[in-house]
């Protein structure tokens, strides 16, 4: 079993561009969590744009608007609501609970048979 290397001089080509991949990597992750945790610069980027474009397009709306639609879109953003029911539905249950559907009508089935054998 080679032995660790004990100074970056000691690192392989492969070993150094790997480790800079998985610095590379750490560091976008890091971007991207930092950017979707700060919520106030994001609003504040948000109405910007919705600003500038609303702007453009020739609408006549109001920040106090803008921010309410924000509010009412952040607060959304996360909620769920059960489908109704539908035949949709109902196939879509049916296909995930096959497994379960099948072993009771064979449950069903066996016991159908014994009972009728037992009767007979």
């Amino acid at each position: 079993m080679p032995s660790a290397p004990t100074s970056a001089d000691d690192l392989s080509l492969s070993e150094m561009l790997h480790v800079l991949d998985v610095a590379r990597a750490l560091r976008r992750e890091k971007e991207t969590v930092e950017a979707e945790l700060n919520r106030g610069e994001m609003v504040s980027a948000l109405r910007e744009r919705l600003l500038a474009s609303a702007k453009a397009t020739g609408d006549n709306v109001t920040p106090q608007e803008v921010d309410a639609a924000i509010e009412i879109y952040l607060s959304r953003l996360h909620t769920f609501a059960e489908p109704p029911f539908s035949l949709r539905k109902l196939l879509a249950y049916t296909w995930i609970w096959r497994g379960r559907l099948t072993l009771l009508l064979l449950m069903l089935l066996t016991s159908s048979v014994v009972v009728w054998w037992l009767v007979r």
